[in-house]
């Protein structure tokens, strides 16, 4: 059998990316005429965008109200704003699309999922919200699989990316940034410095373009507009609220929470059970989640699939729980946390049953699970 020549594969790269881009082109016209705008798009970035261009704000201020994202995201909205409303709308819709499946194509490593594991991940009612919506929280996941992909491989300028975009909504991947962290602490140096500079250098190009002042007008911006989406807020400090439960229980069980998933994180290093604890523990217990925040959970779900098809099932019915609003209303939508509760467990089953649990310190594992099967 002939080995193609470096032209002939040189040709067939750019024909398929070719192909590739008249796909997304051909996407974007078909969503454009099609897909409704979704709300936040309308009412917060693209205004924001705008906005920031025609120099009516620094952003953070009254101009902004509802903007809480890192400022670098404008350098992609402010292209979009652009376009026309509904062309706009269908590349950030088409472009989400386009980062769930690259971050799923990201996690994979050395095995493919089984069929249903993406389905079970991608497909789902959370997806549809983020969609919907019009949100960002594509760029997030994005940051997690990119970030899971370059520390396996040692790619410390794809995990500065990867941490770019993950600081875009920092709130809801604290924990998973914090277990990158950890997990490079025994880098050179160098390539530390290198996985920190993209981040660094856009914080201090913010100070410089928006004012030393702008994370104080940020967190003066989310008191003024807090609690925002309130009645679609899916939190167990809500569930808490609503029943006139006290906090400091929830407070110390979120502590405990946290505190074993960084031990656990310490212990093990990177590893598919310690990534899904941070993820699942993060939106557990974040102090503001909405439907759409749930996409982070992708990565988790994919594994826990990998692992066993009836928790799988379960997690996946989990992602349904939104229909019953339509009976019983949204006062019930923290029902919700079933989803990011059931891959916790799930994934805390599997870290005592691969033996992470028990791990000598700085030692890490091999995955072996990926070719165990329900």
């Amino acid at each position: 059998m002939s080995v193609p020549s470096p032209r002939s594969r040189t040709v067939t790269t750019l024909l398929g990316l070719l192909l590739i881009g008249a796909v997304f082109v051909g996407l974007v016209v078909v969503m454009a005429r099609f897909w409704p705008i979704g709300p936040d798009y309308y009412f917060t970035f693209r205004p924001a965008a705008e906005k920031f261009l025609q120099g009516e704000t620094r952003l953070y201020d009254r101009e902004t109200l509802g903007f809480f994202h890192a400022p670098w995201l404008l350098l992609y909205f402010i292209p979009v704003s652009q376009l026309s409303l509904r062309a706009g709308q269908a590349l950030l819709t088409v472009s989400t699309l386009a980062m769930l499946l690259a971050a799923t194509g990201l996690v994979r490593e050395e095995h493919s999922f089984p069929v249903y594991a993406s389905v079970a991940a991608l497909l789902n009612l959370h997806t549809f919200d983020l969609l919907i919506r019009g949100q960002v929280d594509g760029f997030s996941l994005l940051g997690i699989a990119l970030g899971w992909w370059a520390i396996r491989q040692h790619r410390p300028w794809a995990l500065s990316f990867a941490f770019w975009l993950m600081a875009i909504k920092p709130i809801n991947v604290a924990l998973c940034a914090a277990l990158y962290l950890i997990t490079i602490r025994s880098w050179p140096r160098n390539d530390r410095i290198k996985a920190l500079t993209l981040p660094v250098l856009s914080l201090l190009a913010s100070f410089i373009l928006l004012g030393v002042d702008w994370p104080v007008r940020y967190v003066e911006n989310y008191q003024v507009f807090s609690p925002p989406k309130a009645y679609l807020t899916l939190t167990v400090w809500r569930i808490a609220r609503s029943i006139h439960f006290p906090f400091w229980p929830l407070i110390l069980l979120a502590a405990v929470c946290v505190a074993l998933g960084l031990w656990l994180a310490w212990r093990a290093g990177l590893h598919c059970w310690t990534l899904s604890i941070a993820l699942a523990t993060n939106l557990v217990f974040a102090q503001y989640a909405t439907g759409n925040h749930y996409v982070n959970l992708v990565p988790a779900m994919l594994f826990v699939a990998t692992r066993s098809r009836r928790l799988a099932t379960l997690a996946y019915l989990t992602t349904f729980t939104p229909l019953l609003r339509i009976w019983f209303g949204v006062r019930v939508a923290p029902i919700d946390l079933l989803y990011p509760i059931t891959l916790l467990v799930a994934s805390w089953y599997f870290a005592v049953q691969d033996g992470l649990v028990t791990l000598p310190k700085g030692q890490h594992l091999v995955n072996q699970h990926f070719a165990r099967r329900a």
